[in-house]
């Protein structure tokens, strides 16, 4: 701190705030704000209030010690309802009125005094008696796009469905005159698949599979969903998911479902437009009992869809009897939790009514106390907004974790651009804006069904890749570019393992697959095409994640954020040194130490990192 500063304070320090972070409702929560004695001030102030109301209340500092030519003042606060809260400081002199905080909006550690308004700091008040289940934070996720995973037997066909001949085929964008994108070819995978590769998702260390939607649809992607209760004939029936779920705890691994709740297909039993089921749909009109589940602006072609994209009309999620449908006793959530589901993730979680949301996770958990509940969140989940309204997904009650998509971006940031102090900035603000045990439950991620392959990312494909829809999709990196992004992944894979959360890999990822964006992104899965090298470094990287536990138990402390320049540490004298530049980087080593990726034996001092390499170490206890 300079001492010339007249104030100072900093959220991410626990010597100003204590709990770091997020504070469980009626704990003890204690500010500090450091006042030069130059200032002089009558009156030091904690202006506070919760998002949902408009006036800042004003609590009063009172001074603690002297810190030689400075004074350091305290608040203690007990805050019993949760909530998004925003405060600054105020400090009243003879001559003025001055205010310290936030730098920007929602961005935490050291602030900043002004003397016309402030921008606030902010923090999470979540539900100290809310539970989040401990076994997804545990374990590696692996996500599967069901059509292109695995197939047992002979691949199904389906009337209507163009199944594809040659496996290797790549799948491409063909944008029709209406603007519609078809999605009618498959290439067959099936559950029974699935549970035939489990040997393999275990070799990865894998605890949890999170399967992209798996019910009766017409494309190949399933989000337009058919028929709820029923599963895809093309993936096989509800005794091979039954199978599937029983053989997978077999291996003590678990299967997470796609709530796709927001919208349905216009194919499908709800809304029948085309008149394929015998009952009528809302399409049909107002004698159907799904009518109220939809909105007619102008009945029966003009409808709310999602996103404007018309094979996909939109939930009304209000309707009671399409609630009862989905968290009922007997209801869509209840149901499949029931034949060996483990938890939901649910699709655009920004689109659903915090009400359904609680209504969904009172279902699961009355199905199963363990059930998990997840949620498709783009960005910090503590401080969304969806539609002009302040969303409470972490406070105790809707979401036990969230796709963490800021990780992504912080580790694209540090690998592509030598940044590591915004990739830094990113987590410590994550690490700070969420309720630890949901820090813990973060589905941790390098690329899913909707990002271009990671691989493809840090090879610079995106930019190397001609503009022709056909050509972007069986696009290759070039054998130097392939060469860089491998040594990238292998670092951006190491973050993934280390950090608190699910490490979440999307199938193939593990063994360099590549594709620009979606449909190219989810070609099939084929074993023998995995590079064995990055392969076998995701293994190693599993079963270490799995021996030092304080990877999915603790934060990082960092050590060093600059440039192309990153070490960390954990306990147990565990840390990292990394070097995401051109040229080699000396970083201090603490004590002797075994380097955790190949065993060998280094001595306390000066420790050479090479360009686009990692040293992952532990303390060596003779």
């Amino acid at each position: 701190m300079d001492s010339e500063l007249l104030l100072y304070y900093d959220s991410q320090n626990k010597r100003f705030k204590k709990p770091f972070g997020a504070a469980a409702s009626g704990g003890r929560i204690v500010l500090r704000l450091s006042v030069s004695r130059r200032m002089a001030p009558l009156a030091v102030e904690l202006l506070l209030r919760r998002d949902d109301r408009e006036e800042a209340r004003p609590y009063a500092l009172r001074w603690e010690k002297s810190e030689g030519a400075r004074d350091l003042y305290r608040v203690k606060l007990r805050l019993f309802e949760p909530g998004l809260y925003h405060y600054a400081f105020r400090v009243t002199t003879q001559v003025s009125v001055a205010y310290y905080g936030a730098r920007e909006e929602y961005r935490g550690g050291e602030g900043i005094l002004t003397y016309d308004g402030y921008v606030p700091f902010s923090f999470t008040v979540f539900d100290r008696g809310a539970e989040v289940p401990d076994w997804f934070g545990d374990g590696i996720t692996y996500q599967i796009f069901p059509d292109r995973f695995a197939f047992s037997g002979k691949r199904k066909e389906v009337p209507g469905r163009r199944l594809v001949s040659d496996l290797r085929e790549k799948p491409y964008k063909t944008v029709l005159p209406g603007g519609d994108v078809p999605n009618d070819y498959f290439y067959g995978g099936n559950l029974q698949g699935i549970a035939e590769r489990l040997p393999y998702l275990r070799s990865l260390g894998v605890g949890t599979i999170y399967l992209n939607p798996i019910f009766s649809a017409h494309s190949n992607h399933r989000y337009d969903t058919a028929d709820y209760l029923t599963v895809d004939p093309m993936l096989g029936n509800e005794e091979d998911f039954r199978a599937l779920c029983q053989k997978a705890e077999k291996a003590g691994i678990r299967v997470m479902l796609d709530g796709v709740f927001n919208h349905t297909g216009d194919d499908s039993v709800y809304f029948n437009k085309y008149g394929r089921y015998p009952l009528p749909g809302a399409y049909q009109g107002k004698s159907s009992p799904y009518f109220d589940w939809y909105e007619f602006r102008h009945f029966p072609d003009d409808y709310a869809c999602w996103w404007d994209v018309k094979i996909l009309p939109a939930v009304n999620e209000d309707a009671p009897s399409f609630r009862r449908f989905i968290t009922g006793k007997d209801g869509v959530v209840r149901k499949w939790l029931r034949l060996g589901a483990a938890g939901w993730r649910l699709d655009v979680a920004d689109e659903l009514p915090d009400d359904f949301i609680r209504e969904i996770r009172k279902a699961a958990k009355r199905e199963k106390e363990d059930a998990f509940l997840l949620g498709e969140v783009w960005e910090d989940a503590s401080v969304k907004i969806a539609y002009g309204k302040r969303r409470a997904y972490l406070l105790g009650d809707e979401l036990d974790g969230v796709m963490n998509y800021p990780f992504r971006n912080a580790v694209l940031v540090y690998l592509l651009n030598g940044d590591a102090e915004t990739f830094r900035d990113i987590l410590l603000q994550i690490s700070e804006n969420y309720p630890y045990r949901v820090e813990r439950s973060l589905m941790n991620l390098l690329g899913t069904h909707d990002t271009p392959r990671i691989l493809s990312v840090l090879g610079g494909a995106e930019q190397l890749a001609p503009e022709d829809l056909r050509e972007r999709a069986v696009f290759r990196l070039p054998p130097d570019r392939r060469r860089l992004a491998e040594k990238r992944l292998k670092l951006a894979s190491v973050l993934l393992f280390t950090h608190l959360g699910s490490p979440t890999v999307y199938y193939g990822d593990e063994g360099g697959m590549e594709g620009l964006e979606d449909p190219a992104n989810r070609a099939f899965f084929l074993p023998e095409d995995l590079d064995r090298d990055i392969l076998q470094w995701y293994r190693k990287l599993a079963k270490l994640r799995e021996t030092i536990g304080t990877f999915s138990r603790a934060r990082p402390v960092w050590r060093e954020a600059k440039g192309v320049r990153l070490a960390l540490s954990w306990r147990k004298g565990v840390g990292l040194f990394m070097n995401a530049g051109e040229k080699e980087e000396a970083f201090e080593l603490p004590f002797d130490a075994k380097d955790l990726m190949t065993g060998a034996l280094f001595r306390k001092g000066q420790m050479t990192v090479p360009p686009l390499g990692a040293f992952l170490y532990q303390k060596n206890e003779r």
